[in-house]
């Protein structure tokens, strides 16, 4: 698999503090495998 090639563009947006800005591509990339919850979604509650 090339580099990049599981990467799918979502936006292209700008980014500014007010004194300078730089322009920012915005991706996602979706990967399938075993589940890995959030340690907030975790409960020792039982």
């Amino acid at each position: 698999m090339k580099s990049g090639d599981d990467w799918k563009f979502l936006e292209s947006i700008w980014l500014t503090d007010g004194a300078k800005s730089i322009h920012a591509r915005v991706e996602y990339k979706v990967e399938l495998g075993e589940p890995d919850p959030a340690p907030s979604v975790i409960s020792n509650d039982k």
